[in-house]
C-alpha cells in the first residue's frame, strides 16, 4: 500500500533537485539521470522494505521485542532486552543503539542549543529521567554507559504526562539494571592519524550503584588535529586574474573533559539526581598565506593565533512521586563558560617580520535556571503538567582592535594603534511559566496541548569606542503548541504538531565582533535586532515493519516565520557602506523529508542495515538591499544521505560507512557589498570494527575519505550590491584532508 505514495514523493524529489549535479558541485545544469542514481538507494530500500511486508503476515508479533498495549496503542512500547543484542558484544549503550534500525533519526532530533532547559526536547531518558544539565545531556551519556549494565532499551512511540521530556517523536529511554550492587569501568584508547602525525587520546568511565545510590563518572582526552588548506582565485570584472591566494591553517587542540551523573534514592518516593560537567582546552593556530597579484609580486603574511577555552556546569534534580501518581519536579542548572583569543598578523619580507594587525575578543557566558512543575492528574485519560521556568543569562565581552597606522600605540591592542573597542554587558532575565495538556482522545489518538507565556527583559551595558552604550528591552510572547497522534493501525502513526516558536536573540550579535573577512576585519553588531518568530507546520507518517525489520518515515513541514534575520543596512552616509544584523521582513521554509532504515533480512542478511534519507526543501525571502526573492541565509536545497552496517557475529566483525550529498545550487548569503555562494562537499566516512581477545575491541574509522573541497564564490561590488558594478569575484575552496582513528575499548 506504501507504492504509490513512494512513486509520488520520488518523483517530487526527482523534479525539484533535477537542477543540480551530484557529481560536480559547482555544475548548475540539468542532470536529472545522475540525480535519479543518487536516489536510487532510497528506492531499492524502499522496495525492500515492500518485500518484507509481503513476505510476513501483517499480523505476526514478535513477542521478545515488542511490547504492545492492546487496549491503548498510542502507548505502545517498543521493547529491546539487552540480550537481544548479546551476540553483537557491544560495550556501550551506544553501540546498542546503533543495530536498532530508524535509531539514527530518533537521536538526531530536539535537544541542546539555545537558552533555559525548556520543555525537555532531549528524545534521550535514562531509567525514565532527563538528564539535569545541558552540556552533559542524555545523548552524551550514552557513549559512557556500559553496555552490560543495561536490562533493556524501549522506544516510547506514545506522549504521556509520565515522561520527563516532551517531544514530537520517538522517545529512547535506557533501562538500568537494578540490584543492591553493580559496577563496571569502560576504557578506551584512541590515536588520530592526520597530516603525517599522530595524536593520542582516551577515555576511562566507572558506572554502577552502591545501595541507593547510582553514579556514571568519566574522564576523557580528545585530540583535534587538522590542516586546512585553502586556494582562492579572485579576477577582475573583465576577466583578468587579480591575485592567486594559497592558504595553509594548522590546528592543534586537546579537550579536557570530566562529567558525571549521580543519583540517591532518598526514599521509595524521592528521587536526588545530580549532573557535573568540566572542560578545558587551549586552541592555538599558526595560519601562512601567500597572495601573488596579477603583476608577478608576491606578498606573504603570518597570523599566530591563540584560544583559551573552558567551560563548568552543575544541575540538580529533586522528585517526588505521590501515591496517586501526582509528581513534583525542581531542576538547577548552573553554568559558565569562558572563550579567550586574539590573533596577530605579520606581513613577511627576507627574514623581517611586521606585525599589521591585532584582534583580541574575551567573553564569558553564564547561565543560572531554576525549573519546578507539577503533574497531577485532571480526569480519566487526562493529566496537566504546570510549571514555571525562570532564567538569568549573562554575556561579558570585549572586542579590540589594532592596526599598523599613524598614531600612539597601545599593549592593549598588541602593540599596535587602538582602533575598534567594544565593552559590553548583555544580561537577559526570563520567566516562563506553563501549562501541558495530555488528553487520550480515544484508544488510537492522543492530543497534547502546550502553552507558555514568555516574559524577558534584555538590558545591554557598555562602551562602543568610548561611547557609553545602555539599552533595556522587554518582551512578552505566547507560544501555543498542539501535538496529535493518532495510530492509523499497530504499525503505522501518523503524528501532527503546529507550533507557535520564537527564537532566541545571539548577544554576539549586539556588539562588534571579528568575521575573519580580510578586507573587512569586523562585524557590526545591533542593540535593536528583536526575536524571529514562526508558525511552524509539521505532518509525520512513520510505518514499522514487522519482526523489527525496518521504519519507514516521511515527514512534510512548512514554516512561516516573522522579523527573518539577516544582514541590514546600517551605513551613515552612502560613502561609508556597513551592514550589520537585523530584522528583514517576513520569510518561509518548506519541504518533504524521506527516511527509510531496512533490515536486509529479505536478501538473506538480517545483521544487515540499510539506512537511507532524501531531504528536499526550500525558502523565501524578500533581501533588503537587491529587493529580490533568494533562499533564506545559509539554507539550501536539502540533501541525500546513505548508511550501511553490517554485523558478522560469528567474526566478531562489524563495518559500515555513511555517505552525506548535498543538493547545489544558490545556497547565497548576501551582504550590502558582496554576495556569496557556498558549495557544501559531500562527506563519506568507514568503519571496521573486531571484537578480538576477552572482550577487546578494535575500530578503524576514516573521515572524509576522499578529501572532498567546501567551496565557496563571492562577488565584490563597486558600491552597493544592489548597484550590480563587479568589482572582483574569488573562487574559493578549501579542504581539511583525510582523518584516520584508531580506537581500542572494554569493558570490566
Amino acid at each position: 500500500m506504501h507504492l504509490p505514495v513512494i512513486g509520488f514523493a520520488m518523483l517530487f524529489i526527482e523534479d525539484i533537485v533535477g537542477v543540480s549535479s551530484v557529481f560536480s558541485g559547482k555544475d548548475r545544469s540539468n542532470h536529472k539521470l545522475r540525480n535519479l542514481i543518487v536516489l536510487s538507494p532510497l528506492a531499492l530500500a524502499m522496495g525492500a522494505a515492500a518485500e518484507v511486508e509481503n513476505a510476513i503476515p501483517p499480523e505476526a508479533e514478535i513477542a521478545t521485542v515488542t511490547t504492545v498495549d492492546k487496549e491503548n496503542p498510542l502507548q505502545s512500547t517498543i521493547t529491546y532486552p539487552a540480550s537481544y543484542f548479546s551476540h553483537y558484544d557491544p560495550v556501550t549503550a551506544l553501540d546498542i543503539l546503533n543495530r536498532i534500525p530508524g535509531i539514527d533519526s530518533v537521536l538526531s532530533s530536539g535537544g541542546g542549543g539555545g537558552r533555559g532547559l525548556g520543555a525537555g526536547d532531549s528524545p534521550i531518558l535514562i531509567d525514565g529521567k532527563r538528564i539535569a544539565g545541558k552540556s552533559n545531556s542524555g545523548s552524551d551519556v550514552l557513549g559512557r554507559i556500559a553496555a552490560k549494565q543495561i536490562e533493556h532499551v524501549e522506544i516510547i512511540r506514545g506522549s504521556s504526562a509520565d515522561l520527563d521530556v516532551r517531544t514530537a517523536g520517538p522517545i529512547v529511554n535506557i533501562v538500568m539494571k537494578e540490584g543492591a550492587s553493580r559496577s563496571s569501568v569502560s576504557v578506551e584508547a584512541n590515536a588520530i592519524g592526520y597530516g603525517g602525525e599522530v595524536h593520542p587520546g582516551g577515555s576511562i568511565s566507572a558506572g554502577g550503584q552502591s545501595g541507593s545510590l547510582n553514579y556514571l563518572a568519566s574522564l576523557t582526552v580528545n585530540p583535534y588535529f587538522e590542516q586546512q588548506r585553502l586556494e582562492e582565485i579572485s579576477t577582475n570584472a573583465d576577466g583578468s586574474i587579480k591575485d592567486v591566494m594559497v592558504q595553509t591553517r594548522t590546528r592543534e587542540q586537546t579537550d579536557y573533559e570530566l562529567a558525571g551523573n549521580f543519583g540517591y534514592s532518598i526514599s521509595p518516593q524521592d528521587l536526588l539526581q545530580f549532573n557535573a560537567f568540566f572542560r578545558e582546552n587551549s586552541n592555538p593556530h599558526v595560519i601562512d598565506r601567500s597572495r601573488t597579484l596579477g603583476n608577478g609580486l608576491q606578498n606573504l603574511e603570518r597570523e599566530d593565533r591563540e584560544s583559551e577555552r573552558s567551560k563548568w556546569e552543575i544541575g540538580g534534580n529533586y522528585q517526588r512521586n505521590f501515591g496517586d501518581g501526582d509528581r513534583f519536579n525542581l531542576i538547577f542548572v548552573i553554568n559558565d563558560r569562558t572563550d579567550d583569543w586574539f590573533y596577530d598578523r605579520f606581513a613577511l619580507e627576507g627574514n623581517s617580520a611586521s606585525k599589521t594587525l591585532y584582534i583580541g575578543e574575551d567573553q564569558r557566558d553564564r547561565e543560572r535556571i531554576l525549573r519546578s512543575s507539577f503533574n497531577f492528574g485532571l480526569a480519566d485519560g487526562q493529566d496537566i503538567e504546570a510549571g514555571v521556568e525562570g532564567a538569568q543569562t549573562i554575556l561579558d565581552k570585549s572586542f579590540r582592535l589594532g592596526s599598523a597606522k599613524a598614531g600612539v600605540a597601545s599593549a592593549r591592542f598588541g602593540g599596535l594603534v587602538p582602533g575598534s573597542d567594544v565593552v559590553s554587558t548583555v544580561e537577559e532575565i526570563r520567566f516562563e511559566p506553563f501549562v501541558i495538556h495530555n488528553w487520550q482522545l480515544s484508544p488510537v489518538a492522543a492530543l497534547e496541548s502546550t502553552l507558555v507565556a514568555e516574559f524577558s527583559e534584555i538590558s545591554q551595558n557598555g562602551t562602543n569606542n568610548g561611547r557609553a552604550v545602555a539599552k533595556s528591552r522587554e518582551f512578552e510572547f505566547l507560544k501555543p503548541k498542539l501535538d496529535y497522534r493518532y495510530d492509523l493501525t499497530q504499525s503505522t502513526q501518523l503524528r501532527t504538531t503546529i507550533e507557535r516558536y520564537v527564537s532566541q536573540l545571539s548577544f554576539s550579535n549586539f556588539t562588534a565582533s571579528s568575521n575573519g573577512d580580510l578586507d573587512k576585519n569586523v562585524n557590526a553588531g545591533n542593540p535593536d535586532l528583536e526575536q524571529q518568530k514562526s508558525w511552524r507546520y509539521e505532518f509525520n507518517l512513520e510505518h514499522r515493519l514487522p519482526e523489527d525489520t525496518g521504519v519507514l518515515n516521511t515527514r512534510v513541514f512548512y514554516h512561516d516565520i516573522e522579523d527573518v534575520i539577516d544582514r541590514v543596512d546600517v551605513s551613515s552616509s552612502p560613502a561609508a557602506l556597513v551592514s550589520a544584523p537585523g530584522n528583514i521582513g517576513h520569510g518561509e521554509r518548506y519541504g518533504l523529508e524521506l527516511d527509510a532504515s531496512v533490515r536486509l533480512a529479505a536478501l538473506e542478511m538480517p545483521d544487515a542495515l540499510l539506512t537511507v534519507g532524501a531531504l528536499v526543501q526550500d525558502s523565501e525571502v524578500m533581501d533588503p538591499f537587491t529587493e529580490e526573492y533568494r533562499r533564506l541565509k545559509d539554507e539550501g536545497r536539502g540533501k541525500f544521505s546513505l548508511g550501511f552496517r553490517h554485523d558478522v557475529p560469528a567474526l566478531g566483525l562489524n563495518y559500515g560507512a555513511d555517505y552525506t550529498y548535498f543538493f547545489q545550487g544558490e545556497e547565497m548569503e548576501v551582504d550590502i557589498e558582496d554576495t556569496q555562494e557556498r558549495f557544501r562537499p559531500a562527506n563519506t566516512s568507514l568503519f571496521v570494527e573486531k571484537v578480538a581477545f576477552r572482550g577487546v575491541t578494535f575500530r578503524l574509522e576514516s573521515f572524509n575519505l576522499f578529501e572532498a573541497d567546501s567551496c565557496y564564490e563571492r562577488t565584490r561590488f563597486l558600491g552597493p550590491t544592489a548597484g550590480g558594478i563587479v568589482e572582483e569575484v574569488e573562487d574559493r575552496c578549501f579542504s581539511y584532508g583525510r582523518k584516520v582513528k584508531l580506537s581500542i575499548k572494554t569493558t570490566f
